[in-house]
């Protein structure tokens, strides 16, 4: 996307509605938008910047208030903000790119997708802003920007520090009297009475596959801890390894008891949330990016627990899915003084407090919210995001590079839907 140096038409009509009739016509505005006017000296060309953001809901509006704060703030900067859900934007930021027409600014998924756009030559050098700009370098939590660094220079500013969590109706359990599960022999004993009274166990959306694959992430996890899977991103070692596996039966032993939701290779995540929300099922398992709408949209108290440990298994009990794995970049192409200023905003403690009073979502920014300003549920759950977890593994089809992420998608997928087929036949196929 390139910059935008130009006055905005409806920036003519609005100084026609505030001046009246000592304003210019609009084509009298139009030819000598340069000039001076009788009130006002030389008029200043607005920087316009494309923003494109993977929100929805509760989070688009928090966003997009930020967007409207910080476009009040000043003259010279718009921000025009494009929302749209997560896959829209994977796909159209793969069209961008090829055809050289980046956003100013975008929404980026960390690991080997967004190093992609690094090696590209597509995204800005961070670097000297942040350097320069010590205020907002030091109210980023510690290894807040590991993730977006390569041979020690900053591509991006990450927005968010994620857990997936397992989220589970409060009201369900009680009139049942079941506990949140913490162990896996837990979780199934819970599965079979929630059955028996025809809730729906756990809501699940496997439509876009990534959902699936949290549930193949934190088996596997739990299994074999953080090695195997590092290894199979050295190229040391492959999807065949022993806790791969045993992750891939797993889920299908779940689905085989009919854990989730009936047909959920067929639901989308809006579905999946709608049903937990609703009331039809009992657990959910999502990021905590979701908890804004599953406050707003839930007429019972939003209960959370870590995931279930495995008897025997390597894994680390309080390790969490998720961590420093999203954030924002700015084009090469863009005005990198404007688009840092107004990430610099956007990310700045009084915006991010704002968020979190709304959203109770942890931040990558130190922040002091008010607890009067925040639920009971959101501030109980901060107070857990930031105390429980002892470290993070990430997502996996981040992690890999696009190709391998889409095979592992597709193998996870399939041994989910088939609980038949051969597990490390379909894992072997992730080369």
């Amino acid at each position: 996307m390139k910059k935008f140096f130009y006055v905005i038409l409806v920036l003519s009509v609005f100084l026609v509605a505030a001046c009246g009739n000592n304003t210019p016509s609009n084509s009298e505005s139009s030819s000598n938008s340069n000039n001076k006017t009788e009130n006002q000296g030389e008029e200043k060309e607005k920087i316009e910047l494309l923003f494109w953001t993977p929100e929805a809901g509760a989070k688009k509006e928090a966003i997009q208030s930020s967007v409207d704060a910080f476009n009040a703030s000043q003259n010279e900067i718009v921000v025009k903000a494009e929302h749209m859900d997560g896959e829209s934007l994977k796909t159209k930021m793969k069209v961008s790119m090829a055809s050289n027409q980046m956003p100013d600014i975008f929404h980026y998924w960390s690991g080997d997708s967004f190093k992609l756009f690094v090696d590209a030559n597509v995204v800005a050098d961070l670097t000297d802003h942040i350097n320069k700009d010590e205020s907002f370098k030091n109210s980023l939590m510690p290894g807040a920007l590991d993730r977006s660094s390569y041979d020690g220079k900053v591509y991006g500013l990450p927005n968010a520090i994620n857990n997936v969590i397992l989220w589970y109706n409060k009201d369900i359990f009680a009139q049942y009297n079941l506990q949140p599960p913490t162990t896996m022999e837990e979780l199934e004993a819970v599965v079979k009475v929630l059955k028996e009274n025809d809730v729906t166990p756990i809501s699940l959306a496997g439509k876009r596959r990534w959902p699936v694959l949290h549930w193949f992430s934190y088996l596997s996890n739990r299994i074999g801890g953080n090695e195997p899977f590092q290894k199979a991103i050295a190229g040391e070692g492959d999807f065949t390894q022993e806790s791969f596996i045993q992750a891939g039966a797993k889920l299908q032993e779940l689905v085989q008891n009919g854990s989730f939701t009936n047909g959920f290779l067929g639901v989308d995540n809006e579905a999946a949330e709608a049903e937990f929300t609703s009331g039809k099922s009992g657990m959910y398992l999502m990021g905590d990016w979701s908890l804004g709408n599953l406050k707003k949209n839930s007429n019972f108290e939003v209960g959370y627990t870590m995931f279930p440990v495995i008897d025997g298994g390597a894994g680390e009990p309080n390790h969490v899915h998720g961590g420093f794995g999203t954030g924002y970049a700015v084009s090469n192409t863009a005005d990198l003084d404007a688009a840092y200023k107004f990430l610099a905003f956007l990310l700045g403690t009084e915006e991010r407090t704002k968020f979190i009073e709304t959203m109770g979502e942890p931040s990558p920014v130190k922040t002091n919210p008010s607890e009067d300003k925040l639920d009971p549920v959101s501030y109980s759950y901060l107070k857990f995001a930031g105390s429980t977890p002892t470290g993070y593994f990430p997502f996996y089809d981040q992690a890999l590079g696009p190709k391998k992420a889409e095979l592992l998608l597709n193998a996870v997928s399939a041994i989910a839907g088939d609980p038949s087929l051969d597990v490390k036949a379909e894992l072997s196929k992730v080369k």
